[in-house]
């Protein structure tokens, strides 16, 4: 009898120990997806900032990065370096910048590109980088 109740203690601890680790999973996934979002907005208010067209009035910098991301700069009032947006080579807007206030703001999904809404012409890109470096000369 002693044996009987050992053996349903242990598989009561067992689920109970599956039930656990299962929480513990859809707390991690549903957080992960928080953070997703959070970055996502981030990036798509940068952008909504930006204005409707990237090309007017235009980059006033652009930044190459490693690996394969280019990033453009946007001036905003007296800050040189306000907004920026930055794509990887398949032109997923991955990572965006708003330095408008006291304290910037940072949106990355770099670690996960494939999430991103947001996507740019790498051609676009390119011209605007273009004309950077030709205003620059």
């Amino acid at each position: 009898m002693r044996a009987k109740v050992f053996t349903t203690r242990r598989a009561a601890v067992a689920v109970g120990a599956i039930v656990v680790a299962g929480a513990f999973v859809v707390v991690g996934r549903l957080e992960r997806r928080h953070e997703q979002d959070a970055m996502l907005n981030g990036i798509a208010s940068v952008r909504a900032a930006i204005g409707p067209s990237l090309a007017k009035p235009g980059p006033d910098d652009y930044i190459l990065l490693n690996p394969g991301r280019t990033c453009l700069l946007w001036a905003v009032g007296a800050r040189t370096y306000a907004l920026e947006l930055c794509i990887d080579g398949q032109g997923r807007v991955v990572e965006a910048v708003d330095r408008q206030w006291t304290q910037p703001h940072f949106y990355s999904i770099i670690e996960e590109p494939n999430v991103a809404r947001l996507r740019i012409s790498p051609a676009l890109f390119a011209l605007l980088v273009a004309r950077v470096e030709h205003r620059y000369g």
